[in-house]
């Protein structure tokens, strides 16, 4: 039995965090022994099968809080009162150098601030995935000891997301694939990165429809509306990423031309009290509801009327395949890979990326309920998982290890 460790920053609520356990429950464990280090957050652990060994690693997110931001005052007092100038100087260009390095990803900044105090783990795996771009693959590189192959997932449109070539470079130039979710995310690296386009490769998240429809089953507390046109959105409260922004508009033009309906949307982060304002500034109280984070969507996906995906960009987006598996219409702003996903006009609607193609999209199909039924039955539901091409990949890599 071969030994995999998977790095991933977190098992938050997220698309990749949700493939990761789709992944785990659809792989052979009499042929892997799987191991999973995650540094943060725990809202889907449960989810894990208990088969599998997840670790609780330093977490280098609470590392930088610690070091940069709580202690930085104190430090920085105690350092001017000792007299010490030199020390007192080179806080404060630490934190200035943080700050103004906007050529940065935040995640490379972060690690570039935290790698030094995180010292090297020797581990013993035939294989090891960071599951996530960004800290966890550096962690996995800069390290961990072991003498091993080395995968990183790219889950992310890496030109759009905003990091930068030139920090990236000495990290996968050291892996032995790099996996991005889709043709799109795929293409857009080999043209980033063209001398390391050999060890570029597409692998599709995991996503087993039977997995989807059984949890869509289960008993759940939250009650759609029954009586009004019900709409979902789901992913992380990220405004100008996922565009939420967009949602506020359209939500604010369909109370206005007259329609009873209520958007539900399901996730959190850092963008939650930007939407509760203007949930508040334009008197949408009874119009847009936040469910916050829900370990188990599919339930409330299953129960409404239309399904909004409102992201400027997405590596894949699991959300959309999600709402196919559980036959919703789909309407999804033009990102480039949702034409994997979506054919316009026949399985769900491609709209541009503003709140008055939102809007129409949405009017169109309230109103045309034989548009709606349309789309639905043109949805095909592929019954693999993807679980083996991953499979075939950790096989063909680990046996030319062995």
């Amino acid at each position: 039995m071969k030994k995999i460790l998977i790095l991933i920053p977190n098992l938050n609520m997220g698309g990749a965090q949700k493939a990761l356990v789709s992944l785990l429950n659809e792989i052979d464990r009499n042929k892997y022994a799987i191991t999973v280090a995650v540094f943060g957050g725990e809202e889907l652990i449960d989810s894990i099968p208990l088969d599998i060994e997840v670790e609780k690693w330093e977490n280098y997110y609470d590392l930088l809080e610690n070091k940069y931001n709580k202690s930085f005052r104190k430090d920085l007092f105690q350092a001017c009162a000792k007299g010490e100038i030199k020390y007192c100087i080179k806080k404060i260009r630490q934190v200035i150098n943080y700050k103004i390095k906007k050529s940065l990803h935040e995640e490379q900044k972060a690690w570039k601030m935290v790698e030094k105090e995180i010292k090297v783990k020797d581990v013993d795996y035939d294989l090891c995935l960071s599951y996530m771009q960004g800290s966890a693959t550096y962690y996995m590189v800069d390290k961990l000891k072991c003498d091993c192959p080395k995968i990183a997932m790219m889950n992310t449109d890496y030109v759009k997301a905003g990091y930068n070539k030139n920090f990236d470079e000495r990290y996968f130039q050291r892996l032995n694939i790099i996996a991005c979710v889709s043709t799109e995310a795929t293409e857009t690296l080999k043209k980033t990165f063209p001398e390391l386009k050999e060890k570029i490769i597409k692998l599709e998240d995991v996503l087993s429809p039977q997995y989807v429809q059984k949890q869509a089953r289960l008993k759940c507390d939250i009650q759609l509306s029954s009586h009004k046109v019900t709409i979902v959105s789901c992913g992380r409260l990220a405004v100008k990423v996922k565009g939420y922004d967009l949602c506020m508009e359209a939500a604010k033009l369909l109370k206005r031309a007259g329609y009873d309906f209520c958007w539900y949307i399901i996730g959190d982060g850092p963008g939650k009290s930007w939407m509760e304002n203007k949930i508040r500034e334009y008197n949408l109280q009874k119009f847009v509801i936040l469910l916050g984070t829900q370990v188990n969507p599919y339930p409330i996906i299953n129960q409404c009327d239309i399904f909004v995906q409102s992201s400027r960009f997405e590596g894949k987006c699991l959300a959309l395949r999600e709402a196919k598996i559980l036959h919703k219409a789909i309407i999804s702003t033009n990102f480039e890979a949702v034409y994997s996903e979506i054919e316009d006009g026949v399985n769900g609607v491609i709209v541009q990326m503003n709140a008055d193609s939102i809007f129409d999209a949405l009017r169109t199909i309230i109103d045309n309920n034989q548009k709606r039924e349309y789309l639905i039955e043109n949805i095909v539901i592929p019954n693999e998982s993807g679980i083996v091409e991953y499979e075939r990949v950790f096989d063909e890599i680990l046996g030319e290890k062995f």
